[in-house]
């Protein structure tokens, strides 16, 4: 760990992995939640919080890394469970360019904010 490693944060670190990453990513998933209702929010801002939650609760790069994607990938298939109840999943899917967009920005933003957090602190 760095020096500049607050201990609170050391110490919040030392338990259970499990239960902070599942925390991490309720805190992420609301924050995606919220950022998609607020109009004045940019777009992906949620992701990248969820992102930088995710890296906060990991204890390595690496773990960052796999922390946000998996985020990623659950925000992903909540986005495609609500596409499935609208109707709208083949429509989307045909729209090949900005669907292999947003399958690339839903794992990359978070991934990349969770290592950039964590590579900091």
């Amino acid at each position: 760990m760095s020096y500049l490693t607050p201990a609170a944060l050391t110490d919040l670190r030392r338990r259970r992995e499990d239960e902070l990453a599942l925390g991490a990513f309720t805190l992420g998933l609301v924050a995606v939640l919220v950022a998609t209702l607020v109009p004045a929010v940019p777009p992906g801002a949620g992701l990248v919080v969820g992102g930088l939650l995710a890296g906060l609760a990991a204890d390595s790069l690496w773990r960052a890394l796999q922390f946000g994607c998996y985020f990623g990938g659950l925000v992903l298939v909540v986005w495609g469970v609500a596409l499935v109840l609208f109707g709208v999943l083949g429509a989307v899917a045909a729209a090949t360019p900005l669907s292999l967009l947003a399958l690339v920005l839903g794992f990359a933003l978070p991934a990349l904010a969770a290592v950039a957090v964590r590579g900091l602190v």
